[in-house]
């Protein structure tokens, strides 16, 4: 299954975002797939990467970090593939360019974990979710930060030591300040120390 829910950002004449889907909300059309329980079906996500110019002047790109945000609002409730969406206007916009290299090479670091972790819900409000992954012999955690403000959020069911995924040290304690749409991701292993952070 495809799923592509995108946020469609504008601008408001206040110069505040708006969105045509809020952050909060992607991760909903996954999973009513994915409540279908049909292990014989890959769930796809396609992340926002154009503005809908036609609808509206005041139509706007995705940020790097609302497309990094929002593809792990989906992939957090059960996406299990990216689809690539390749146009033109990725040439000139770097937000949309390096956002879409960031998600693409994240999700091939970490590809096992996503695959063939269970998955279990540490947190889920309208401001914030976090899940674990868990192989067995490896987990990572991730948070998300799904609002355009910044949030202290605590996870009481995380403990241990934790690597910053593409981030040179590590994660202790689990109470996180997370900047505007800040996604935190924590692994077992170490993973992605060669990527850009």
């Amino acid at each position: 299954f495809e799923t592509h829910p995108y946020i469609n950002p504008s601008v408001r004449d206040d110069g505040s975002r708006a969105y045509e889907r809020p952050i909060n909300m992607i991760g909903s059309f996954v999973e009513d797939i994915t409540k279908l329980n049909r292990p014989d079906k890959c769930i796809g996500f396609l992340p926002s990467c154009f503005a809908y110019k036609w609808t509206s002047d005041l139509a706007d790109y995705p940020t790097f970090d609302e497309m990094i945000c929002h593809t792990w609002a989906a992939m957090m409730r059960g996406g299990k593939s990216l689809w690539p969406y390749a146009y033109h206007d990725m040439n000139d916009r770097a937000s949309v360019y390096e956002g879409m290299r960031y998600v693409f090479a994240t999700f091939e670091a970490l590809e096992e974990l996503v695959l063939l972790g269970k998955r279990t819900t540490l947190c889920r409000t309208p401001e914030a979710e976090a899940v674990l992954y868990d192989t067995g012999d490896e987990q990572m955690f991730v948070l998300a930060n799904l609002t355009g403000k910044p949030q202290k959020i605590v996870l009481e069911n995380l403990s241990g030591t934790w690597h910053y995924f593409r981030h040179n040290g590590m994660i202790t304690g689990n109470t996180f300040e997370l900047k505007p749409f800040e996604v935190v991701e924590g692994t077992s292993a170490l993973r992605g120390g060669d990527l850009p952070t």
